[in-house]
């Protein structure tokens, strides 16, 4: 099938990124279909949907350096595109809950690349190719952010057909609506950076990566997550759930631009076109810039302005996360300043002109459903146990991470060690798990080869343990109905309560409990 490019993408870069990205695919992979993103940390503007991956790139360095960002159709659960301002941002979440941000995504593209991913991740991996890879040390397949699922507005039932009848042949791909066909690749040369992987300073969710997916290309790093939405799933037996996220009511949102983002959040044209200014000064987006690369910067910069206005980060963070991922510190030093003392305070603190609906209440007179746990460390070992008024059968996702710092910033990132699933049984549940410390040694050892401490990972002593319930992670009919349905309300007023998708048209309560505990790292 000939390459598809995304309405907002155009042919003569797609060929470039095409050349750059040949080397960094699997024997047997090929490209179904591209288009333009925008994340920062690590900087992305392409993505890339394949017969065996999603990929996430920047187009300047990918030739050398490979995608930053890559899940497996295998390891696909759900994605999503939640609403965020007036923007939409791509979220897949991992089949051990993980949650990676792809980046923010342009109006007609929303539904080019929904189309395609959903494809994938119902084809799943080829069949040659399982087992046939395995991620190179320091690379990585999966890297985190939080959680939605999705659907884009503009898709429509036909896509899913068509994508379910593809799916069953799993050889070819049907072009989506407004596809364009590339015909011939150049050489690589463009790079517009992306920014923060945005939800690790909302603070949606947590920062969670996995350290052998977290690095695939060759410096990417964990980041964080969304929350997710519904709409009519596919098919009872397909493993990719997909759902979409309501259009902002805001008058000013009603395009999904950038531009309208960037006027609902009152930043002008001079603004955008300043900040332009400094971010090229200091290598943040090449020079000379076009309009959407200025107003995307400038549209993550509104973010991480309300980020440090909520106390989810700081302006120190800000800057060793900066140069952690590459930038020089006197760069990193000039741009926050600016943002600090000229931008953000122009900026509101809360996007007011975006509401979401609540989840659901719990029933006055319904007693609490109550998750406890209790974590029990013996060497490497770590042994969880708990109890939770849940009928027979009902699934807890249980997972242990590891702890760990990038370059100078004191801001944590989790690095997943192991998971597995507990299954309730008389309203208790138990799962033993061991640590892998050397998998953390490796996957830092290689990304820190030829890094100066300030863009090194530091590993700690110290460990998460999370055991948490979804309600639609394939659980028996039972248990969905013991909470109330797909949307939980009976865990609303559980001690334990955790929203989820809470920036969406669909969120629903799930039950969540975190432990930090000390385990000496000894590789």
């Amino acid at each position: 099938m000939p390459l598809q490019i995304a309405p907002k993408l155009k042919a003569k870069t797609a060929d470039q990124w095409m050349v750059a990205l040949t080397g960094h695919l699997y024997p047997g992979e090929f490209v179904w279909a591209l288009a333009r993103t925008t994340v920062m940390r690590p900087q992305c503007d392409g993505l890339a949907i394949t017969n065996a991956r999603v990929l996430a790139f920047s187009g300047r360095d990918v030739a050398a350096k490979g995608p930053k960002r890559a899940i497996d159709a295998d390891n696909i659960s759900r994605f999503d595109l939640p609403t965020f301002g007036a923007a939409k941002q791509l979220v897949i979440t991992t089949r051990d809950n993980q949650q990676l941000y792809f980046g923010i995504l342009q109006g007609t593209d929303v539904a080019f690349v929904s189309h395609f991913v959903h494809q994938l991740g119902i084809a799943g991996l080829p069949a040659g190719m399982r087992g046939a890879h395995q991620p190179k040390p320091g690379t990585s397949e999966a890297e985190p952010v939080v959680a939605i699922q999705p659907k884009s507005e503009e898709s429509t039932d036909a896509d899913r057909k068509d994508a379910e009848e593809h799916a069953a042949a799993a050889q070819s791909v049907a072009p989506p609506p407004n596809g364009q066909k590339s015909t011939k690749a150049g050489k690589i040369l463009l790079g517009i950076v992306s920014l923060i992987a945005v939800f690790g300073f909302i603070g949606l969710v947590g920062t969670i990566a996995t350290d052998e997916e977290a690095l695939r290309s060759e410096k990417s790093s964990p980041e964080t997550a969304l929350t997710p939405a519904t709409t009519p799933s596919l098919t009872t037996t397909t493993p990719l759930q997909t759902t979409t996220t309501a259009a902002s009511t805001s008058p000013t949102a009603e395009d999904g631009s950038i531009a309208a983002a960037l006027e609902q959040a009152g930043a002008t044209p001079e603004m955008v076109d300043a900040m332009g200014v400094v971010a090229e000064e200091t290598g943040y987006i090449p020079a000379p810039s076009d309009l959407q690369q200025r107003q995307e910067f400038t549209y993550l910069i509104v973010l991480l302005c309300r980020d440090i206005s909520s106390g989810a980060t700081t302006w120190e963070n800000s800057i060793n996360e900066d140069i952690f991922h590459g930038a020089a510190t006197e760069d990193a030093q000039r741009l926050n300043d600016y943002a600090r003392t000229d931008f953000c305070p122009r900026v509101p603190p809360n996007d007011s002109g975006t509401t979401t609906p609540a989840a659901s209440s719990a029933p006055a007179d319904l007693a609490p459903i109550v998750l406890t746990t209790n974590v029990q460390i013996e060497g490497q070992s770590v042994a969880v146990s708990g109890t939770v008024p849940l009928p027979d059968g009902a699934k807890l996702s249980v997972s242990l991470f590891r702890i760990k710092y990038f370059g100078y910033s004191d801001e944590e990132h989790y690095g997943a060690s192991t998971s597995t699933t507990a299954t309730v049984l008389g309203e208790q549940f138990s799962a033993t798990m061991a640590d892998d410390p050397q998998k953390a040694r490796d996957s830092a050892d290689a990304y820190n080869v030829g890094e100066p401490p300030e863009r090194q990972i530091r590993i700690s002593d110290w460990v998460v343990v999370s055991v948490s319930f979804d309600p639609r992670d394939d659980q028996p009919q039972s248990v969905v109905s013991a909470v109330g349905g797909e949307d939980s309300p009976h865990l609303a007023n559980s001690p334990q309560a955790d929203e989820f998708g809470g920036l969406t048209d669909d969120p629903y309560w799930m039950l969540k409990v975190e432990t930090k505990l000390e385990l000496p790292f000894r590789p």
